[in-house]
């Protein structure tokens, strides 16, 4: 078997850090408004069945770890850096067989999106292989193994961070699309909305990246112990963007979209977090008040922030003028666009 793996990593529009379980729980029912990527995880998956079990999980950098058994949590930490979390990955869902195959699978990944750009590129690519190793194995192929995968991916990527994590990065990769995700105790809700609107955030929307690279996990985490303990600002925050996540939805909704309103909603929900939160630095706010003199409609920072991309609304056909200025200043311009399709596979000869 040869096949290849793609998933598309996303930028929020809303709601960010209200998916982490017990947030919802803590401040009622909770919006995620998010869109996917065309920045994806790709895995390539050779497979030779009939030989002992071996697994090789090699990089686009070629840091590559081999592997005749599933390996303690010890080794897995003396790999190399760039291989380590996706050996985690593979491995992890590997050692809950009855018996391992006898297979050689050979793995080879890459990212398009930067390192720790906010973009949900470590998310995006646990969810490119647990999809290419489930392929092999005719695993999670009944109906709804979305949402089983949603569950796997969460925890392993919990058990390799040691810290909670919330679930829309998983849910794009996935999914794809622009969707709204609404936790609320014991379910989850998903809302698409029409391709018009779809169109219209894609002619609007632009992806930057600040230079800064950021740690999602840690950053949510201290986040989140905030409003476990009450922390009057921290809740304050997350009730009010709990509250613009849902305008943004009614917004998108509607079908009969006030673009500048709703960028300006986006730009509330970063003043929140930068004044409640703190996930601003100076590179952050330099690049804001940049674009803000250039008349954007909209830009705020992604994911846990602290660093990372930017997602910014701009009047349709100002694209090229904005991304030649942003340039001019040293801000990368990533070339991607929203995709509707979620993660899929390629059959290659």
């Amino acid at each position: 078997m040869h096949y290849v793996v793609k998933a598309p990593t996303r930028a929020d529009l809303a709601g960010g850090t209200l998916d982490i379980w017990p947030i919802y729980c803590l401040i009622g029912p909770s919006k995620t408004v998010n869109v996917a990527l065309d920045l994806y995880a790709e895995v390539e998956v050779v497979a030779k069945s009939g030989t002992p079990f071996s697994l090789t999980i090699s990089s686009a950098t070629n840091e590559k770890a081999s592997f005749k058994a599933i390996p303690p949590r010890a080794e897995l930490d003396r790999l190399p850096a760039g291989v380590r979390f996706p050996a985690w990955v593979v491995t992890s869902y590997l050692a809950r067989l009855p018996e391992l195959p006898a297979v050689t699978l050979d793995m080879k990944f890459r990212t398009s999106a930067p390192p720790r750009s906010g973009l949900g590129g470590s998310s995006t690519l646990c969810v490119a292989l647990l999809r290419a190793t489930a392929r092999y194995l005719n695993t999670l192929v009944d109906q709804g193994w979305q949402l089983k995968m949603l569950e796997w991916a969460r925890d392993v990527e919990a058990a390799f961070l040691n810290v909670p994590t919330g679930t829309q990065d998983y849910l794009a990769a996935l999914f794809g699309g622009l969707k709204s995700y609404e936790w609320d105790l014991g379910g989850l809700t998903t809302g698409m909305y029409s391709n018009s609107v779809f169109e219209a955030l894609s002619e609007r929307c632009m992806v930057l990246f600040s230079g800064e690279s950021h740690d999602s996990g840690a950053s949510n985490w201290e986040i989140m112990k905030g409003a476990i303990e009450g922390k009057p600002d921290i809740l304050k925050g997350f009730h009010a963007i709990r509250d613009i996540a849902a305008q943004v939805h009614e917004e998108l909704e509607s079908g009969i979209n006030n673009w500048a309103h709703i960028g300006g909603l986006l730009n509330e929900e970063w003043r929140i977090r930068r004044e409640l939160f703190k996930v601003n630095t100076p590179r952050l706010d330099e690049i804001i008040a940049f674009l803000n003199k250039e008349g954007v409609l909209a830009a705020k920072v992604c994911g846990a922030a602290s660093g990372g991309s930017l997602l910014v609304l701009v009047e349709p056909g100002q694209k090229a003028k904005i991304a030649e200025k942003c340039r001019a200043q040293n801000i990368q311009v990533l070339n991607t666009k929203p995709v509707n399709k979620g993660v899929f596979i390629e059959d290659l000869a």
